[in-house]
Parts: C-alpha cells; sequence; structure tokens
C-alpha cells in the first residue's frame, strides 16, 4: 500500500506552482486525484482513446520546448504527457493512445482511496507551508466544492485552463516513465528505410524493470523482443580468466551469431534459448520480421555482442529499490547471491564500458 508522505506531494506542487502561478486549488485538487488514481476513470477501448486522442491534438501546435512528461508522483506513479511536446517528439497518437489505454486498464493502484483522502485533508496545510499559488482557505473551499459536486473527477480551474490551454494524457505506472523511450522508437522508426529494422537495447542493473517495459512495449510496438538471460554462459565457458572479463558471464559469442546480424535487417530468424535448469541451450526462440525488436537485459549493450541499434536505454534502480524487488521477486534466499555475485558483476560491466554515459536515455 502507498503511504502518504505530504513532502513528496509539496515538491511536486510547489514545482507545478513555479511552471503554472495561476494554478488553483482546484488544479491542486485534480492534480492529487490524478496521482491518486492514474487514468483509472476512463474506461474506454483503445479505439476510443485514439479517436479522442487525434480530435484533440488536431489543432495542437508542436511544442519542442515542452517537456514530455510532468511527473504527478503518487500510488499511480503518474505522469502527464504534453500533446505539444508528444508532436514535436515524433510519439505518435497510435502509440499513446495504446500507452494511454494500457493505463487506464490497469487495476487501482492499493490505497489509491486512502492516499487520495489524505492528500485532500493535507492541502489546507501545505497552501500555508509551500509556496503555492492559493491559501488555506481556498484549499478547504475547493476540496469542499468537490466534494459537494458528487465526487466525480476533478477538473481544471477556469483560470488555468484560459491561461494555459492543457492537452496531456495521464499516464501511471510503468508506462508513465516509458513515454521518453516510446518517443524515441516512434521518431526513429517513423526514418526506417525499405527493409531495415530498428533494434532498442534495453541494457541496465537487475530489478530495474527491464523485462516488464520491454513486455509492454512488445505489446505497444506489437514487436518481439530478445532476452539476454537466453545467453547465460554455458559451463564450459566458465572460466576464471573468462568470469574475470566484465561482463564476461554473458555467452557474447552466441549472441553475435545468433543475433548481431539480424538486428539492423528486417528479417525473420531464430536464435538458441540456454535452460538454467539444465545447464545448456534447449529450444529456440523465433523472432518475426517485424520493424521493431526490442533487446532487453543486462550486457544487450556489452560491445563484443555486436549488432547495429538505433535506439539504446540503460534502466537504472536505487539500491533500496532493488533490494526489495528481487526479496519480492526471487525470495530472501536468493538475495544473497544478488548481493555477492550477480549485482557486482553488473556494476562493475557498467563501469567499464561506460553503459549508462553511452546509452541515448537513462530510465529511472
Amino acid at each position: 500500500m502507498s503511504v502518504f508522505a505530504p513532502e513528496a506531494l509539496a515538491r511536486t506542487l510547489a514545482d507545478h506552482a513555479r511552471r503554472y502561478p495561476l494554478m488553483e486549488a482546484a488544479d491542486a485538487v485534480k492534480l492529487c486525484h490524478q496521482a491518486a488514481f492514474g487514468a483509472a476513470h476512463f474506461c474506454a477501448g483503445e479505439a476510443e482513446a485514439l479517436a479522442a486522442l487525434i480530435a484533440e491534438s488536431a489543432p495542437v501546435t508542436p511544442d519542442a520546448a515542452a517537456p514530455l512528461c510532468e511527473a504527478l508522483g503518487g500510488p499511480a506513479a503518474a505522469c502527464r504527457v504534453s500533446l505539444a511536446a508528444a508532436k514535436a517528439q515524433g510519439l505518435s497518437a497510435g502509440t499513446l493512445a495504446r500507452l494511454f489505454a494500457l493505463s487506464a486498464s490497469a487495476p487501482q493502484p492499493e490505497g489509491a482511496k486512502e492516499w487520495f483522502a489524505a492528500a485532500l485533508d493535507a492541502l489546507p496545510a501545505l497552501a500555508q507551508s509551500v509556496p503555492l499559488p492559493f491559501t488555506a482557505q481556498q484549499a478547504v473551499e475547493a476540496v469542499a466544492r468537490w466534494r459537494a459536486a458528487g465526487c466525480g473527477v476533478p477538473r481544471h480551474s477556469q483560470r488555468y485552463r484560459q491561461a494555459y490551454a492543457p492537452h496531456y494524457r495521464v499516464l501511471s505506472g510503468p508506462a508513465a516513465r516509458l513515454a521518453p523511450l516510446a518517443a524515441a522508437v516512434d521518431a526513429r522508426a517513423a526514418r526506417l528505410s525499405p527493409g531495415r529494422r530498428l533494434s532498442v537495447a534495453m541494457d541496465g542493473f537487475a530489478a530495474a524493470g527491464k523485462t516488464t517495459a520491454a513486455g509492454l512495449l512488445g505489446a505497444v510496438f506489437s514487436a518481439d523482443v530478445v532476452h539476454m538471460d537466453h545467453f547465460f554462459l554455458p559451463k564450459e565457458l566458465r572460466t576464471p580468466q573468462r568470469l574475470a572479463q566484465p561482463g564476461g558471464n554473458v555467452h557474447y559469442e552466441r549472441f553475435a551469431a545468433q543475433v548481431a546480424p539480424h538486428l539492423a535487417r528486417r528479417e525473420a530468424f531464430c536464435y538458441d534459448i540456454f535452460d538454467c535448469a539444465r545447464m545448456e541451450t534447449a529450444g529456440a526462440a523465433r523472432i518475426g520480421d517485424g520493424p521493431v525488436l526490442f533487446v532487453e537485459g543486462a550486457y544487450a549493450m556489452h560491445p563484443a555482442c555486436g549488432g547495429e541499434y538505433g535506439v539504446t536505454a540503460f534502466f537504472d534502480a536505487g539500491e533500496a529499490t532493488q533490494r526489495a524487488r528481487i526479496l519480492a521477486r526471487n525470495g530472501e534466499d536468493c538475495w544473497p547471491r544478488f548481493r555477492d555475485k550477480w549485482i557486482p558483476l553488473e556494476r562493475a560491466y557498467e563501469r567499464a564500458f561506460g553503459v549508462m554515459c553511452r546509452a541515448q536515455m537513462v530510465v529511472r
């Protein structure tokens, strides 16, 4: 359950107040609602989402200076995606509509109602302690008006709409942090020459969300995914000399032979899957000839893997987040092995090749 932290909401409100100095208390109520629930109030399907998005974005002027995403935080881990910035950066209406529909179809975040109630209760005090363009009394009145109106989806104030003409979509959960990467994929894919494929490297640390992100983006772009876990180093190659190499614990020779030649060409291919239970390859993954391909997992950007990537991203996670996710995913018994072996190996690889710095973007 997400625990309400007034200091986090205070930072978010202060940030939005600096960007939108004419915001009113009603706009803060709307921000809190979006942070709590994301796009959960949206119930129609992707087709309706796309039609509404196309109609709304048609008169919007592209704005390269506008930020693509404005963080809202909260249980939904939400953000607002600017339609003006999306147009400027090449994020297509179809891709944004799919991300929005995925966000909207996700279950309501645990503790969202409790968090929202606590946020509304805290607004008057925050209006006194944080430089906000409304008073504590105005916050009390805005919350009372929202409740008197039936506690529906809050609306922006008229002054906010007139001053800023807000046109955005709210994304939440994994989709929220992937909007910039999706925009880069859209923009690059639109420039592909005939017969060429856009391959996207998604490198990063353990439990940073690479596999989840690849699954989501694979669905959004109808693309296949190559998993670096399928290139576990076989037993016969695990010598002390090999394991002493930065990134030496991945079978980069097999990746270079079976995958790398196909990354930039739009053609179907197969590669062998390493079975960790049997400690040998067993079965094959079949990759289609689609225009976009994602390669996810630590060591995806290892120089010895070769191949041509059109977009590269590094997924980062703080140590506390990484530990919590590994414990939840793998259990207490597996944590020491990650802590003492896999995490140090990944970090040594990243330092040796400057992978985070070489990536076109970092996803946190």
